[in-house]
């Protein structure tokens, strides 16, 4: 991103090297068009992060464990126990040669939003009718991209940093706008 500009109200973003600009002139259009058909905020999928508030310090600890953070269960049984050496004996449980807990996890990279790949062919739609294109260069910024950093500002309510989304360390894994492209092509 090589200069970072408000834009004007009314006037288009460059179509290529200002990300910030565009998001900020996708905002609303995108909003105008899926969030308010949207009646309830936010998804299914974000029910179980709010189901999570709701759990004992238990059940939470156990679905930390299971997504690979450990901590909060050793924490949890030694305070229960009233034995801090009892947090040295639990661990997370092996896994198949080839995998490891660090990797598993990136629980973000494995839950993928479907309405980022709804959004990114929403972009699509409002780039053709106001810049009569809908394909960005080779190293621009794809739709899905966009439609990542426009989830994550709805959710999280600031944009992601770094703005675009990085590649993750595992080379199996997929950064959310690589799987919504996917889905996207298997849409036809």
């Amino acid at each position: 991103m090589s200069k970072k500009f408000a834009v004007p109200a009314g006037s288009l973003p460059p179509w290529t090297g200002d990300e910030l600009a565009m998001l900020r002139w996708l905002e609303p259009r995108l909003h105008e068009q899926i969030f308010a058909s949207q009646k309830a905020g936010l998804y299914d999928w974000l029910a179980k992060a709010r189901d999570a508030e709701r759990m004992t310090a238990y059940a939470q600890a156990k679905y930390m464990a299971e997504q690979g953070d450990i901590e909060p269960l050793r924490e949890y049984l030694a305070h229960r126990q009233n034995d801090p050496d009892l947090k040295r004996f639990i661990n997370l449980p092996e896994l198949p040669v080839g995998k490891n807990w660090r990797r598993a996890r990136h629980t973000s990279q494995r839950l993928q939003p479907p309405e980022i790949a709804e959004w990114a062919r929403a972009i699509r739609a409002i780039w053709r009718d106001h810049f009569n294109k809908k394909q960005r260069g080779r190293d621009e910024w794809t739709a899905e991209e966009f439609a990542y950093a426009l989830f994550y500002k709805r959710v999280i309510g600031k944009w992601p940093e770094p703005l675009r989304e990085a590649y993750p360390d595992d080379p199996d894994e997929k950064r959310w706008a690589d799987r919504a492209a996917e889905q996207n092509r298997r849409r036809g």
